[in-house]
């Protein structure tokens, strides 16, 4: 059986955690947020089959619209709560950080938490974790003991909730749902800053005692 690699590295001015998972010939991207020459360094070759929004925030889907120009076979998914609200230079906060209006494609299908997908050979799990933002999706990859948790769980800390869409309270409830039904050892790759694991997160945690 093919091993799955997984590369991940911080783009745009936010420093947010773009991810790529290869297997083969094949890749699959998930929040490239800025830099869409780093983020095709990091394939290596490899053909991207989708490119996946964790959520709805301009810093983790600015590149979108550039890949899908030059992989033109590529798809786009997300949760549909993420596709509406990353349309909205408003909602998407591009407005309200970085100043200048953002507006993201429409998605090419839409995904919900609770599913299995099949992208590139590789299968996948989809957690719905609001409380960051109302369309919320983290992944996980069963094989590679992985989840790409975007801005969910942190090495020591949770998302912000002040945003619109924000409940602090439903963060923490479904971080907790998704970590106590993962392996300790699952590694978690967040939106933002240094890798963890499920574990280290519900033991050390203090945002989620």
């Amino acid at each position: 059986m093919s091993e799955i690699e997984i590369k991940f590295m911080p783009v745009g001015m936010l420093a947010v955690n773009c991810v790529v998972v290869k297997k083969d010939d094949q890749a699959l991207i998930f929040d490239p947020g800025a830099d869409p020459d780093a983020i095709k360094s990091m394939l290596n070759g490899a053909k991207p089959v989708a490119v996946i929004l964790t959520h709805s925030h301009f810093d983790h889907a600015g590149a979108i619209d550039e890949l899908l120009e030059e992989f033109d076979d590529c798809e786009y998914l997300c949760h549909p709560e993420c596709d509406r609200l990353a349309q909205d230079p408003h909602t998407n906060l591009s407005m309200l950080i970085g100043g200048i209006p953002v507006a993201i494609s429409p998605a090419t299908r839409t995904i919900e938490g609770g599913q299995t997908l099949q992208l590139a050979g590789i299968e996948i799990e989809t957690f719905h974790v609001p409380g960051h933002s109302p369309g919320q999706l983290c992944f996980y990859i069963k094989d590679a003991g992985t989840v790409i948790c975007g801005d969910t769980v942190f090495n020591g800390g949770i998302g912000r909730s002040d945003f619109p869409g924000g409940d602090g309270d439903l963060l923490v409830e479904k971080i907790l749902q998704m970590l106590n039904s993962l392996p300790p050892q699952t590694k978690l790759i967040p939106g933002h800053g240094s890798s963890t694991t499920a574990g280290y997160e519900l033991k050390s945690n203090p945002y989620l005692r």
